[in-house]
């Protein structure tokens, strides 16, 4: 589980509030691509994708 402090951090980088990551990440909703491109970018994850 996500701790409390590191949800508000990543609410400020990403511009989503907690309630929806703390939705997210519970598993309660599917989330657009954009909120996870959000949260890849915050947490530093660069995703590459080949063929």
């Amino acid at each position: 589980m996500v701790r409390h402090e590191g949800i508000a951090q990543l609410a400020e980088q990403t511009g989503l509030n907690r309630e929806s990551l703390y939705k997210t990440f519970n598993g309660k909703v599917q989330p657009r691509w954009d909120t996870v491109h959000r949260l890849l970018k915050a947490l530093g994850v660069k995703l590459e994708i080949a063929a």
